[in-house]
């Protein structure tokens, strides 16, 4: 029997269409996201960017990490790469490191993998850093913080972010 050119070998339509559609939503989702955590991220400019280059490479290694043995440990080291970025750079710097990490993962080709991988990894990290935020965390991190401002302004707000990235 011939298929019609919209449906996949032994699939149904939707076979096609269903992962663009969905990688298509989280974009939409991580774009509405971004614009919430632009509100709450210091104004473009105002960090070094060497800074921001050492937390995308250290991301990058992330994914080349993941293909060893040991591949948890690569996932993990995303998420603290991803954590760390939040409160020194701000929720959207997170979301676009978040976005940008699969870019490095050459396992899947050109392929939706790594379009969605992205997309919900600049999903979690904005999550994870809009959560910090509303649970009082401080943007960007000033150098002369008391121990206790410490705890609560950096410490506090990233173990719930840490929490909702992990569970998103």
């Amino acid at each position: 029997t011939k298929t019609k050119p919209d449906r996949a070998v032994g699939g149904s339509p939707r076979s096609r269409w269903g992962p663009r559609l969905y990688t298509g939503a989280l974009a939409v989702v991580w774009a509405g996201l971004a614009i919430v955590a632009a509100k709450y991220s210091p104004p473009p400019g105002h960090f070094d960017l060497i800074p921001v280059a050492v937390i995308a490479v250290m991301a990058v290694v992330s994914v080349r990490v993941q293909g060893l043995a040991v591949s948890r440990a690569g996932a993990s080291f995303l998420l603290v790469v991803l954590l760390a970025s939040v409160p020194l750079f701000g929720p959207l710097m997170a979301g676009i490191l978040g976005l940008l990490w699969a870019v490095a993962d050459r396992k899947y080709g050109l392929s939706i993998v790594p379009v969605f991988n992205g997309a919900m990894g600049g999903v979690t990290a904005l999550l994870g850093g809009l959560t910090y935020v509303a649970a009082g965390g401080l943007v960007p991190v000033v150098a002369d913080l008391a121990p206790s401002a410490l705890l609560l302004r950096v410490g506090l707000p990233l173990v719930a972010a840490d929490l909702v990235m992990t569970c998103a």
